[in-house]
């Protein structure tokens, strides 16, 4: 095997790892069933509240 090809791999077994334990954790999970968001991220400043859901 290719230099190259092993690296690719090994990358993306890291990003199917990283996916797979995400999907299973349980932060995930509740948040799926509870319809809540994962992390309250405060209130938006003046520059940010374009994006703010109103």
């Amino acid at each position: 095997m290719s230099k190259f090809l092993k690296i690719s791999l090994i990358v993306l077994a890291l990003f199917v790892e990283i996916g797979t334990g995400y999907l299973v954790s349980p932060q995930y999970l509740m948040a799926k069933y509870e319809g809540t968001q994962m992390a309250d991220l405060g209130k938006p400043d003046k520059l940010r509240l374009r994006f703010a859901k109103i």
